[in-house]
């Protein structure tokens, strides 16, 4: 079950992803739930499409629900049943995780330490530490931890995974990759599409929240990072948060946040919106 369905990151992310596991013959059931109304057919067309599964697109339903309303999601408890794995997908913004969660909770759909019932929650978790905080506190009330899983969608990039590839099993570069033969680092993250239809979220984020606390960290640490133990995802975590730790302050003198032009005539963005639509840092 997909929650914020109709988005982009549905649409360019999530189901192109699932076209993989349909092809494996994995049988899947598609719930797709968001605040819009969807015309007939709109849903399973976007399935379809992204998929290139239509058995798959014509078993998906569409749920229309208001995220602060409980009693919207009433039905959802006989559409789901209690047997079979679930995984509730939360494609939306970080204020909805709540609502979400303690709703699916009340309905006994999240059923704490069941790991055949699973929570995805999509990055920013949060605006800052302590919102990060709640955030983490308001799943642990209803999913244990190994049903919790937490995604950044920009690590599952082939260019983005070939860097360890690239750094440790490559003969010529792994024995040199050191601050005494590399003088520095240049890491760009460009895009070549506009934000499409996500002015609501964007216009509150900006490109440093979007892009840089998240997929740029996450690409410099994987750059920078002492060899892991194994490649086992838990020590892989641990090397990254070692790098992290040992990054420094940005120097504002050395920071700079500027905006694209043609930004302000987006649909859904503020008149004289100031939020950055490109940043750049260094040291």
């Amino acid at each position: 079950m997909i929650f914020g369905a109709s988005g982009d990151l549905t649409r360019n992310k999530i189901l192109p992803a699932l076209r993989g596991v349909a092809a494996t013959g994995e049988r899947l059931r598609l719930i797709g739930a968001g605040r819009s109304d969807q015309p007939d057919g709109g849903w399973q067309n976007l399935v379809a499409d992204a998929t290139g599964d239509r058995a798959l697109a014509d078993s998906a339903l569409w749920y229309r629900l208001d995220y602060d309303a409980p009693d919207t999601y009433a039905s959802l408890r006989q559409e789901i049943g209690d047997d079979g794995p679930v995984v509730f997908y939360l494609a939306t913004p970080p204020v909805a995780f709540d609502p979400i969660v303690q709703s699916l909770a009340s309905l006994g759909l999240s059923r704490k330490g069941d790991h055949w019932r699973r929570v995805v929650v999509e990055k920013p978790l949060g605006t800052d530490l302590e919102s990060a905080r709640k955030l983490n506190q308001q799943l642990a009330e209803s999913f244990a931890e190994n049903q919790v899983f937490r995604i950044d969608h920009y690590l599952a990039k082939d260019t983005v995974q070939n860097v360890l590839a690239f750094r440790f099993s490559n003969s010529l570069f792994e024995p040199n990759w050191d601050r005494t033969m590399i003088h520095s680092i240049q890491i760009t993250a460009a895009e070549a599409g506009d934000i499409g239809s996500r002015a609501g979220y964007y216009d509150h984020s900006g490109a440093v929240r979007d892009m840089v606390q998240n997929h740029v960290l996450q690409v410099l640490a994987l750059t920078v990072m002492d060899a892991p133990t194994t490649f086992d995802p838990v020590d892989i975590r641990k090397a990254k948060l070692e790098a992290l730790r040992a990054v420094q302050p940005i120097d504002p003198a050395l920071a700079v946040r500027g905006q694209y032009e043609g930004y302000l005539e987006a649909q859904g963005v503020a008149p004289r919106s100031r939020r950055e639509t490109y940043a750049a840092a260094g040291r």
